[in-house]
This record gives structure tokens, sequence and C-alpha cells, in this order.
């Protein structure tokens, strides 16, 4: 019996080696893409990774998660994806998940400042479609990026509402035809007194054009209480 236990922690100790050897392997090939912008270390590590999430034992070790969360980001940045919002909520899902099997806390800095690369990368996606006037997939990106914040926030360092990215949001959901959305984001803002003169005005436009006069002398009146100083 006893030698039994000395094989199966044997087993065990190798493959936890393994799977470090691994995962540090990951983190050389995103350290030397940083310093090289060699597009062809990002597929290596997508498939290090895939290999590494084979074993079930590491879809609830932060460490892992994180990382995955990393190399998928990264792929999103700067490879052709079929499916790009899906892999958005793949981001948000692995650091969903790598945030609340960190029970003591160790990694949430760490896991922090990697959702914040994420979410530049992602932003520079949302803004390059805004460039290309497609601002549905502008404001789609936007949304993604508020679930990001919105884990900051549900998990806070010193994190607290984007409400940047949020006004963005809204513009780009304002660009894509999405008044309702768009509304909805500025009557939030407002709310928070964000200071942007123009979300008044378009909520102002956007009551009138709905016939809700009621709502639009409500955020006339408070736009010159703010802005009329």
């Amino acid at each position: 019996m006893k030698y039994l236990v000395l094989i199966i922690f044997s087993i065990l100790t190798i493959g936890l080696q393994g799977q470090t050897e691994q995962l540090n392997e990951v983190q050389k090939l995103i350290t030397s893409f940083n310093e090289s912008e060699d597009i062809s270390l990002i597929p290596k590590a997508q498939k290090l990774v895939a290999k590494i999430f084979e074993d079930k034992s590491v879809h609830k070790d932060p460490t892992h998660l994180y990382t995955k969360a990393q190399v998928t980001s990264l792929a999103l940045e700067h490879l052709d994806i079929d499916n790009p919002y899906k892999v958005c909520d793949e981001i948000e899902t692995t650091y969903s998940t790598a945030l609340s099997h960190d029970s003591n806390m160790k990694h949430r800095n760490t896991i922090l400042n990697h959702i914040y690369n994420s979410k530049s990368a992602m932003r520079k996606i949302g803004n390059l479609a805004y460039e290309e006037q497609d601002y549905e997939s502008a404001f789609i990106y936007y949304q993604k990026l508020l679930k990001l914040n919105e884990l900051e926030v549900a998990h806070p360092r010193h994190a607290a509402p984007d409400y940047s990215l949020k006004y963005t949001a809204g513009v780009y959901a304002n660009l894509a035809g999405k008044k309702d959305e768009a509304a909805q984001i500025f009557e939030e803002l407002i709310e928070v007194e964000f200071n942007r003169v123009d979300m008044y005005d378009s909520l102002i436009n956007y009551y009138k054009e709905k016939d809700r006069e009621v709502d639009a002398k409500r955020i006339t009146r408070l736009k010159e209480e703010r802005f009329n100083q």
C-alpha cells in the first residue's frame, strides 16, 4: 500500500512539473513576442495553451487561466480571427473564472493588470472599427470592454467604473443607430454628472424624437444647471 501511494505521488509530481514547464514556456513566448513582435510566436503559444488545458486540473488555476487570457488577447489583437466577438467573450469568461478561483486574492493584482492590457487591445480594435465607420462593430467591442470593466469593479484593487469608456460606448451606439442603448448609457452618465455636454444634447434630441417632452425638458434643465453657470 505504501509503495502504491508513493507511485501515485510520483506520477502527480511529474505531471505538475510538466504543467509548470509548459506554462513557463508559454510565458516565455509572450515575453519574446512583446520584445520582438514576431507574430509567429502567438500561434505557438496558442497550441501550447490548448495542450495544457487538455488537463482539466488546470481549469481552476488562476495562473493558468490568466495566461490563457493573455494569449487569447494577443491573438485577438494581432491575428485574423473568424469570430472576434466570441473571442472577446472567451477572454472575459477566462478572467472571471481566474478571479473567482483566486480565493485568497494572491493573484488579483496580476489578473487586474492583464485585464487592463486586454482592455487596451480590445479598445484598439473597437476604435479601428470606428475609424472605418463600422459603428455597430465599434459599439459591440465597447460593450465587451464594459464587461471587463465590470470585472475590475467587482474585484477591486482601486478600480472604479470607467466612465470615459462608458461614454465612448454611448457615442458608438449612437453612430451605429442604436439610439435606445445610447440613451440608456447617457442617462447613467448624467446621473453621475459625467462632464460631456454633447451627451445632454444627444438625449434632448432623442427624447424630442420620441415625443417625450417631459424628459427632454428634464435633460435641458440639467444641462443649463451644470453648464450655464
